[in-house]
């Protein structure tokens, strides 16, 4: 899923536009549009704790007559918070264990080399 990034400050006021074009006199009646998101789940998009998929995007922009390419926003990957993840958890892994993190490496890279030996004996014999 394709996630819609704003600049700082941005997805709230985008929010706003959103609420005044509708007339909506909270983000609580969003839902009466047919947009299936949870309450909480919109609230965390409004206070920019979460990035918006760009599927709610474009239902919102369509419910308020917005012109998507008028706005400034980016899209991150589909896989955007598996690296950021992935990032965070090696930093992790080499602060706390600092002294075995080459090791499970080369060990797992021995595991795999050996898997992989045996397939290939097993195909050509």
């Amino acid at each position: 899923m394709v996630r819609v990034v704003f600049d700082k400050g941005k997805q709230k006021e985008f929010f706003d536009l959103i609420k005044e074009k509708i007339k909506l006199l909270s983000l609580r009646s969003i839902n009466q549009y047919g947009i299936e998101t949870n309450y909480s789940t919109i609230k965390n998009y409004y206070n920019e704790k979460r990035l918006m998929p760009e599927s709610l995007l474009k239902e919102l922009c369509y419910l308020a007559k917005i012109n998507i390419e008028e706005l400034k926003v980016k899209y991150a990957n589909d896989n955007w918070g598996q690296i950021k993840g992935g990032k965070k958890g090696i930093i992790t892994l080499r602060k706390n264990y600092a002294n075995k993190v080459a090791f499970w490496r080369r060990k797992g890279g021995k595991a795999k080399a050996k898997k992989h030996e045996s397939k290939l004996s097993t195909i050509f014999i």
